[in-house]
């Protein structure tokens, strides 16, 4: 028999939990798990890919800033008929609900999984989030966990820290398991990103710098664009392609233009092509300014792309610097135009990154290594692996 795992999110978005979620739907085994869905708001790009891979999507279309009660008042009686083996959460809000509807279904463990150091004191920084406001969730966290003490699972080892230390959670009940890509994104077809580089007006002779991430200041791009401005001086030729969506979009296309980089500069919004576009790309560079892991980044890396990437310490669980990848200080436009440049007038170390990457992601973040970590885990929470 099927073990029934329900999981709650606020969107299917194009975000790193979104990201996960629909991996784990579409690579666990579908002869012994079943997965449904809950969406709390409009279910956004993913929710099509999760349903093709035999995942319910149960769409509840929630308004208002914290949906919490109206979300559990609509899945406590699906979860009461069904009776599910598991529940796990992504993010804020669904940790919130799955806490809610707990305490009618109290014999149904919980999962919450945990996506970034959101009570950091430089994360709260980065993101210019009201500090007051971070701390009453923080609180309304913690009071939650007590009560309803789930499991939690964090994708990094940097998250897992900083959450024992923020809620108090004891280390027996929080492992890590780290985000992946499928092992089928590490197949590549130059054909197809040949086509793509003519589509957005770049030449057969452009050196493009690729970077996929929210537009927005905690991904730090701007520092990325001033580099980019140094790299141009340096090598004509150059292309740097912005892929993604957000709130700094007007602006960082305004400083494009301040900047006198917008004629190599492409911004391409939200894309479903990400996997073309980084066979397109020459070399990928990761700027942010923190990151509970970074899925983009692992990516570049299974397509063989030498990164540059912020010196964070989860980023150091990701790249071995000066191994499989460049690491530079954060915010530092200096660090990541000489890198760029370096990598332009070196292909044999472009190579040697791109390998090295490539086999980091092989044995450590690929599908193949860590979906039966998911699949132990669901069965052991579950108590079905006896």
């Amino acid at each position: 028999m099927k073990l029934k795992i329900f999981h709650i999110i606020p969107n299917l978005g194009n975000g790193g939990a979104e990201h996960l979620l629909m991996n784990i739907v579409s690579k666990t085994s579908r002869s012994k798990f079943s997965h449904t869905i809950f969406v709390l708001r409009p279910s956004g790009g993913f929710a099509p890919i999760v349903r093709q891979n035999g995942g319910e999507v149960i769409e509840l279309n929630l308004t208002g800033k914290r949906p919490w009660f109206a979300a559990t008042r609509r899945i406590i009686p699906i979860i009461s008929q069904r009776q599910p083996d598991l529940v796990l959460s992504y993010l804020y809000d669904a940790s919130m609900v799955s806490s809610l509807v707990s305490f009618a279904n109290r014999n149904i463990p919980l999962i919450t999984t945990l996506h970034s150091p959101a009570y950091d004191s430089e994360t709260i920084k980065a993101g210019d989030w009201s500090p007051r406001k971070v701390k009453i969730l923080q609180k309304i966290d913690e009071f939650s966990a007590k009560l309803t003490k789930p499991n939690f699972v964090a994708c990094s080892n940097y998250v897992a820290e900083s959450y024992k230390n923020s809620l108090g959670i004891d280390s027996s009940k929080i492992r890590v398991i780290h985000n992946f890509v499928p092992s089928k994104f590490l197949n590549t077809e130059s054909q197809k990103s040949q086509r793509l580089r003519k589509s957005i007006e770049i030449p057969k002779d452009g050196f493009v710098y690729l970077t996929v991430g929210r537009l927005d200041p905690p991904k730090g791009q701007i520092y990325l664009m001033k580099a980019f401005q140094e790299v141009l001086a340096e090598i004509p030729n150059a292309y740097l392609v912005i892929v993604g969506v957000g709130p700094s979009e007007n602006d960082y296309k305004k400083a494009a233009e301040e900047l006198k980089i917008d004629y190599h500069t492409r911004f391409l919004g939200s894309r479903n092509d990400v996997c073309e576009l980084l066979e397109m790309a020459d070399v990928f560079v990761f700027p942010t300014l923190f990151e509970g892991f970074g899925i983009a980044l692992i990516e570049a890396m299974a397509k063989k792309l030498p990164c540059i990437s912020t010196n964070l310490d989860v980023i150091r669980e990701i790249v071995d610097d000066n191994i499989s990848g460049i690491l530079v200080e954060s915010k530092s436009v200096s660090g990541l135009a000489e890198n760029m440049i370096k990598l332009f007038k070196q292909p044999q170390l472009r190579k040697e990154l791109g390998d090295k990457a490539f086999q980091k992601v092989q044995t450590c973040f690929s599908s193949d290594v860590i979906i039966p970590k998911w699949e132990e885990l669901y069965l052991e929470i579950s108590g079905k692996n006896q």
